[in-house]
């Protein structure tokens, strides 16, 4: 990419986050719209989507992050983008990267949950420096793209394969699929803080996002690993008081009940308004609990963990560390310790708990981009 496309593209890049900003303020008439539509299409309480739209939603970035940013993205004249309903301010970050690929941008949002693309095309046909940098945003019921475009998908697998063999020749595609978030607590580490900060990450869109952590790693014996699931309960209790839990479904709620059920034949569960935690006491083949603010931790060894997190580090987008141990050591290290490849490790992000669902603004939140 040519200096000059670089600098058009970082323009529009920054454009789209300059909404963000006004889509994130309650007296703007684009949040004002936003918390007026939002909490019955994505069914988060109000303040779900008041904390969505104040904590998570991406306003700026630092000059070297959209860099980055500018740089993972792809080049192309035109760019199509397939966007998934669960994370309620996920388009923004989608459009952007978009935007940084190509100046002519086609969105087909989501049929259940339009609201954030919406805000953010409408916003940007009147946003000077978007139309300076010759940047054009649509609104489709479909894409159809030609050769030489791109397009990006964030769906799930079944919805990628789909597309991915509806495609002509000549396009490139870009897929973000199914995904979850795990944490890892090192020995030494599952303070009360591990347990607050692991409790905000899960209640952000009610554990519905790719970076929601929903198995945590404990490395410790089953009695220790009670005790932190016990703080890790009272803490999502906690939360629940100042951010309820949204609406659940007679599936979602019917799910919740099976899982509890699971959990309570392996070991041990906590159940409260808002959610649950299980801890398992032998774990030898692992429980992805349903996202509806449920926890399933797992005791490990340093010799159990990596035959555990290789039945299903494919779909492990994010690791959030304890914050303790973050200070005393360094990715490569937690990654040798959950037995991870180099190479699947660059395809992770990396987090302290607290912050697994804010990463920096330099790329999709999801590395593990799937080219075809």
């Amino acid at each position: 990419m040519t200096h000059a496309r670089v600098e058009q593209a970082i323009k529009r890049v920054y454009a789209v986050l300059d909404i963000g900003v006004h889509i994130a303020d309650p007296s703007h008439p684009l949040g004002a719209e936003a918390r007026r539509r939002l909490p019955e299409i994505t069914a988060l309480s109000r303040e779900g989507v008041e904390y969505a739209l104040t904590r998570v939603l991406e306003t700026s970035a630092a000059a070297h992050d959209v860099e980055t940013f500018v740089h993972r993205a792809g080049q192309a004249s035109r760019c199509h983008v397939i966007l998934s309903a669960n994370v309620c301010t996920a388009p923004l970050r989608a459009i952007a990267f978009a935007a940084a690929t190509a100046p002519h941008v086609f969105v087909k949002p989501s049929r259940r949950d339009p609201v954030i693309a919406e805000l953010i095309v409408s916003a940007l046909h009147e946003n000077e420096s978007f139309l300076n940098a010759d940047g054009v945003l649509e609104i489709v019921p479909a894409i159809s793209p030609s050769a030489g475009d791109e397009v990006h998908v964030y769906a799930s697998n079944e919805t990628i394969d789909k597309v991915a063999t509806s495609l002509p020749d000549g396009v490139t595609f870009r897929a973000h699929g199914n995904g979850i978030g795990i944490a890892w607590i090192p020995r030494g580490s599952a303070d009360d803080d591990a347990a607050t900060h692991l409790a905000a990450d899960v209640a952000a869109f009610d554990q519905q996002g790719c970076l929601s952590p929903r198995i945590a790693f404990f490395e410790g014996d089953f009695d220790a690993a009670v005790t932190f699931a016990r703080k890790l309960a009272n803490a999502l209790e906690c939360v629940h008081k100042a951010i309820p839990l949204g609406h659940l479904s007679a599936e979602a709620q019917s799910e919740v009940a099976r899982y509890a059920a699971i959990a309570a034949s392996l070991g041990e569960i906590f159940q409260f308004t808002g959610g649950a935690v299980g801890v398992d006491g032998a774990p030898i083949r692992m429980v992805v609990p349903p996202p509806h603010r449920i926890v399933h931790v797992v005791p490990v060894t340093a010799q159990s963990v990596g035959g555990l997190l290789r039945s299903f580090a494919n779909v492990v987008t994010t690791v959030g560390v304890s914050q303790a141990a973050w200070i005393e050591s360094t990715v490569e290290h937690f990654a040798a310790a959950l037995g991870l490849d180099p190479m699947r490790t660059q395809q992770i992000r990396w987090a302290q708990l607290g912050s697994m669902q804010t990463p920096p603004f330099d790329g999709p939140v999801d590395l593990r981009v799937l080219k075809r």
